[in-house]
């Protein structure tokens, strides 16, 4: 996910990079919408969850059966990458 692309991959990466107790969610100041931050409260909980944790054919992987995870979600800013297009396809799923 390309995060400082703004709107909502601003605000995913936002929240899955605060700490546990104390998540980052969109406010009014951030200019959303009452909706939207209504909205975001509900998704970003369940976008972390299914984004970060190790999945294989739509399931949770288990962390001791010692296969090879894969991250669904990652994240990369094309202002600190050195090689936008290199960065692109090492996001992309393999």
């Amino acid at each position: 996910m390309l995060s400082d692309s703004g709107g909502a991959a601003h605000d995913i990466r936002a929240y899955c990079d605060s700490p546990k107790d104390n998540k980052k969610l969109p406010d009014a100041s951030s200019g959303r919408s009452q909706r939207y931050i209504e909205a975001a409260a509900e998704l970003l909980p369940h976008i972390e969850w299914f984004g970060l944790h190790r999945r294989s054919n739509g399931h949770v992987r288990s962390e001791t059966s010692g296969t090879e995870p894969l991250k669904m979600l990652s994240f990369f800013s094309a202002e600190k990458e050195q090689d936008f297009d290199s960065a692109v396809q090492q996001a992309l799923p393999k």
